[in-house]
C-alpha cells in the first residue's frame, strides 16, 4: 500500500498545528511598555517567542497525532487481512475445483 497518504495527512496535521499557533501568537498583543510616548525605551518588556494559547488542549492533541499517525499502519493491517483471505479463500475453492471438476463453483 502506498503511504502518500499517510504522509499527506500528517504533514496536513503538523502544518495545520503550526498555523494555529503562529494564528494564536499573532493574535495577542505584545505588552506596552510603561512609557508609551517614548519611542526609545531603554527598558523592553521581554516578549515570549512560544506561547502556547490556552485554549489549546494538549490532551487531545496528543491523541489526535497519536490516532492519525496510526491510521496508516492499520489501513496495512486490514488491506494485509483482506489479502490473506483472498488467498485462503482462492486455496480452497482450487481444491474443491480438483475434486469435483463438474461443480458450478469451479474457477476459471
Amino acid at each position: 500500500m502506498d503511504r502518500a497518504l499517510t504522509v499527506g495527512a500528517a504533514s496536513g496535521s503538523f502544518t495545520a498545528i503550526g498555523f494555529r499557533v503562529l494564528s494564536e501568537l499573532l493574535r495577542s498583543t505584545p505588552p506596552l511598555p510603561d512609557c508609551p510616548g517614548c519611542p526609545l525605551c531603554p527598558e523592553l518588556p521581554e516578549i515570549p517567542i512560544i506561547e502556547l494559547p490556552e485554549r489549546l488542549d494538549l490532551v487531545s492533541l496528543v491523541i489526535g497525532i497519536a490516532v492519525g499517525l496510526s491510521i496508516g499502519p492499520l489501513l496495512d493491517l486490514l488491506y494485509l487481512l483482506r489479502q490473506t483471505w483472498r488467498v485462503w479463500i482462492r486455496t480452497r475453492l482450487g481444491e474443491l475445483a480438483r475434486r469435483n471438476p463438474e461443480a458450478p463453483y469451479r474457477l476459471a
